[in-house]
């Protein structure tokens, strides 16, 4: 590999380093530690009136007692933990912090 495409991947994975941390910077402490916070695909409600919310494959139940915080880009962002099930090898999602639209 010459001198010029070492420069270049170094800029590149600085850039996308730089943007990862940006992407972050918003989430309180006590929600994440920069890996623990995503934008949702989609927030619904369900038969009962519970909120869930859909981050790829995974279904994440929010508790009624689960404030929701103000998101400051206008969409759905959740902060959870995966967790290892005790009676067989699932694994579910523990919501930690929930950030929403701010409404109007």
């Amino acid at each position: 590999m010459n001198h010029g495409r070492i420069l270049v991947l170094a800029a590149v994975l600085a850039t996308s380093c730089a943007l990862e941390v940006a992407a972050h910077s918003w989430y309180p402490k006590e929600c994440c530690s920069n890996r623990d916070c995503v934008p949702a695909d989609l927030m619904t409600t369900d038969a009962r009136g519970d909120r869930i919310v859909v981050v790829g494959a995974r279904r994440i139940w929010i508790p009624a007692g689960l404030a929701a915080g103000s998101s400051p880009d206008g969409r759905v962002h959740i902060c959870f933990r995966v967790v290892a099930g005790e009676l067989d090898n699932s694994t579910f999602a523990v919501p930690i912090c929930l950030f929403v639209p701010a409404q109007s």
